[in-house]
């Protein structure tokens, strides 16, 4: 029984004992009505790429106006191995007056080493 129809026939069931609230059916219809609803979504940090769009990219193309991505692999770079990209993105997201959680540096240090350095 699929469960719109289990709520179609709670509801034929009730109208025809309107007078009397049966809280097992209250709590029935609750359930079924839960199970219809969609899930709701869990408020989610913005996805690494987004904040680096947006707070990253115009910083480096202030510095390299032709090729902002030269930052991660020009030969001078800063970091130089995996242990090093989330102190730096650290460093650079509060001189930015970011206040990114543990969580969200994490996730930009391996969004900029998937996406460039591959350590």
């Amino acid at each position: 029984m699929s469960a719109a129809h289990a709520i179609s026939q709670t509801v034929n069931d009730d109208s025809k004992t309107m007078n009397t609230l049966n809280p097992v059916r209250i709590r029935l219809r609750a359930v079924l009505l839960a199970l219809c609803l969609p899930p709701v979504a869990a408020a989610a940090e913005p996805a690494p790429a987004d904040q680096h769009q947006t707070y990253c990219v115009p910083c480096h193309q202030s510095a390299l106006p032709n090729a902002p991505d030269a930052l991660y692999t020009r030969p001078q770079r800063l970091v130089r191995s995996y242990a090093q990209i989330a102190p730096e993105v650290r460093k650079w997201a509060t001189a930015a007056g970011l206040r990114w959680s543990d969580a969200e540096v994490a996730n930009m240090a391996a969004y900029l080493n998937a996406q460039y350095y591959r350590y």
